[in-house]
């Protein structure tokens, strides 16, 4: 606002104000009227309204150099959070989760050596490190198992979440109409239902 007062709003006001003297000067006897406020307005403002005149502004202001990008995407982030509605939470799956998903102790290690025609197969949950009668003692094949610790997957919402926003209140009394107190229908309902209210509060 700063260069907007020192440069422009400042320099318009006084275009404008030499404007309608001339405009009163060319119409003798005559007065500026709605319709006229808005053609010297329009001389004004193309007069004071330039590039060069808006880059001198910020200038002036020590607001250099002039940046076109300084408002960046993340100084609107804020601004999002009066554009969430009151939505329902709603579960999202998992994306490293899957239906058909097998528990940790029933994952099957098989031999992938090409060309056995029938590999082994044995559940992690009854190997025991000990036992070597398990684990075929080959040279040429190579034990290998395709399971590795999957770490939880979480949303960038789950960790930078929106702030929560407060629901408006009700309004549970029921509004009444506006009435002219001083008419004789209304006056006399008024009084009716005060003096209702005395016979019940009695």
């Amino acid at each position: 606002m700063l260069p907007l007062d020192r440069c422009f709003f400042k320099v318009l006001k006084e275009h404008f104000g030499e404007y309608c003297d001339q405009w009163l000067v060319n119409n003798a006897g005559r007065t500026i009227g709605q319709d006229n406020v808005s053609a010297i307005l329009v001389q004004a403002y193309n007069k004071v309204c330039i590039i060069e005149k808006a880059v001198n502004a910020f200038r002036i202001c020590d607001i250099v150099p002039v940046e076109k990008l300084l408002l960046y995407d993340e100084d609107l982030l804020p601004a999002t959070v009066t554009d969430q509605g009151h939505l329902e939470e709603k579960e999202v799956q998992d994306p490293s989760s899957s239906d058909d998903e097998i528990p940790l102790t029933q994952m099957i290690c098989s031999n992938s050596e090409v060309g056995d025609e029938s590999p082994v197969r044995f559940l992690v949950s009854d190997f025991n490190p000990f036992d070597r009668s398990v684990i075929p003692q080959t040279s040429t094949s190579k034990l290998e198992c395709p399971f590795s610790p999957i770490a939880k997957f979480r949303t960038p919402r789950e960790l930078f979440p929106y702030p929560n926003i407060s629901e408006p209140r009700k309004r549970m009394r029921k509004g009444k109409k506006s009435t002219i107190l001083t008419s004789t229908p209304n006056k006399e309902e008024l009084g009716n239902e005060e003096s209702r209210k005395k016979e019940v509060q009695r």
